[in-house]
C-alpha cells in the first residue's frame, strides 16, 4: 500500500488528507494518472501545467521525506510502504 498525502488545494479537491493506494511497483506518473481518474480534471490540472511549464504553479513531491519538483520525479518507482506527499506551491507575489 502506498500512502498519498494531500496539501493545499489538492486537499480541498479530494476532500481528504490522504489516500491509501493498493498498488505496488508503479511510477509516480502512473499513480497521478490513477488519482486524476478518481478526482477529475481539477486534480491533474496543476500537474499538467507544471509539466508544460505554462503556469506559475509549481508542484513539489515528497517521496519518503525526499522533496523533488514535479515533473523531475515523475519516473520514480513507488512500492508498497512508500509515502508520497503532493504539495502545490502557489506563485510568489512580489510588490510593495
Amino acid at each position: 500500500m502506498i500512502i498519498v498525502r494531500y496539501m493545499g488545494i489538492l486537499r480541498e479537491i479530494t476532500g481528504k488528507d490522504l489516500d491509501e493506494i493498493d498498488d505496488n511497483n508503479v511510477v509516480l506518473e502512473g499513480l497521478l494518472r490513477k488519482l486524476s481518474l478518481k478526482y477529475g480534471e481539477d486534480f491533474i490540472k496543476g500537474f499538467i501545467h507544471a509539466r508544460k511549464k505554462r503556469s506559475a504553479v509549481r508542484v513539489q513531491v515528497s517521496i519518503n521525506g525526499v522533496i523533488s519538483e514535479y515533473p523531475k520525479c515523475s519516473n520514480v518507482m513507488l512500492k508498497s510502504g512508500d509515502e508520497v506527499v503532493l504539495i502545490p506551491v502557489p506563485p510568489m507575489v512580489f510588490g510593495g
